[in-house]
């Protein structure tokens, strides 16, 4: 793992698998973890303690998935956007490789 100083932030380089996103989902659904991803407007979607919201351009929802459902709504989400969110760090997608830097404000609970 690189760590290297990025616009004053500590950031390093992580490898990032199909199997990290999905302990990440089964985190968030089973314990107190949250993730969110966003897009570059005001959309989002989040998943804290088994609760799946989402803004879209129409509004705040709440819907009720299971865990196979939130991890293919998440796949697609970070593959699409190329960041996220995950329990204190944000990840993004930097010429060809996954970093991770720690969040000043996380959300709040």
């Amino acid at each position: 793992m690189e760590i290297f100083h990025y616009m004053n932030y500590q950031s390093e380089i992580v490898t990032l698998h199909d199997t990290f996103i999905d302990e990440m989902i089964d985190s968030c659904y089973t314990v107190d973890k949250y993730v969110i991803v966003r897009n570059t407007g005001r959309c989002w979607a989040k998943l804290h303690y088994r609760k799946y919201t989402y803004q879209n351009y129409q509004g705040v929802f709440h819907a009720k998935k299971n865990v196979k459902q939130l991890k293919k709504i998440f796949h697609g989400l970070i593959n699409k956007y190329n960041s996220f969110e995950y329990d204190g760090y944000t990840y993004y997608y930097h010429r060809g490789e996954w970093v991770r830097n720690k969040v000043n404000t996380p959300f709040r609970k």
